[in-house]
């Protein structure tokens, strides 16, 4: 069934509870505003708020062991003691980078399909888009119900996640509760990569096609992926064979 494309900003402001003319400079808005220097010092005013007992006064919150925060304690046990009680209160930098790239690459998807939306509605659309992600028009520039799914679902899902994750990254109370360490993620033997979406609009596995934020393949898409990777497996075959 073919739906004239206006029908998308229908099932938009229905879901998203805002006008579509306000939605683009509503992603534009979303962003991390929040400073490095301001979420130290909440960290650590929270630090010395929580821990009366401790008077050591210092401008800055610091685990090297040679900081002025260890210098009147010179036992080592009572050291580590104290090094738990602080670690809370640490300050880890690339916490913020983390909310920064995450919400970076989803504001990115978030506006890369606005524009296909926008474009289907005034009829601007380029060809090659409509091709590569198999998208059904009539003569009159109708899309089919199941191509405005396609799109209004993970516009939707990114749009309220980007939203949720730029009102998180914003708190000061985030980076009491949550850290991220590129060390740890090396000891944990975790790739930087895998704790971001894909700014790609499909997932690069068709198999997975129901993956929250993605937009669906069609049965043509994947019988054409499907049909690639069997003649890269062909190919592959053939390689072999003429190396006996």
């Amino acid at each position: 069934m073919y739906k004239n494309p206006k029908y998308i900003v229908d099932i938009l402001t229905s879901e998203l509870n805002i006008d579509f003319n306000d939605i683009f400079n509503k992603l534009n808005s979303f962003d991390v505003y929040i400073k490095e220097r301001d979420i130290k010092r909440f960290l650590d005013n929270k630090f010395y708020e929580e821990n009366p007992d401790i008077k050591v006064k210092t401008d800055k919150l610091n685990l090297d062991i040679t900081s002025d925060i260890y210098d009147n304690v010179s036992n080592y046990g009572d050291r580590f003691v104290l090094f738990l009680k602080f670690d809370k209160y640490r300050f880890e930098p690339y916490t913020l980078d983390y909310f920064k790239n995450y919400i970076c690459i989803l504001k990115e998807k978030c506006m890369i399909i606005y524009k296909i939306i926008e474009g289907l509605i005034d009829k601007t659309i380029p060809k090659y888009i409509l091709e590569n992600l198999d998208i059904n028009l009539d003569e009159n520039g109708n899309i089919l119900m199941t191509d405005i799914l396609r799109l209004t679902k993970p516009f939707i899902y990114n749009f309220q996640k980007l939203s949720d994750f730029t009102t998180r990254a914003n708190k000061l109370e985030t980076y009491l509760d949550f850290k991220l360490s590129l060390d740890r993620l090396c000891k944990e033997d975790i790739n930087e990569n895998e704790l971001y979406p894909s700014n790609n609009l499909q997932n690069e596995d068709y198999l997975l096609n129901g993956e929250d934020g993605y937009i669906p393949y069609t049965e043509k898409q994947k019988t054409l992926i499907k049909k690639r990777e069997e003649e890269a497996l062909q190919n592959m075959c053939d390689l072999v064979k003429n190396l006996k």
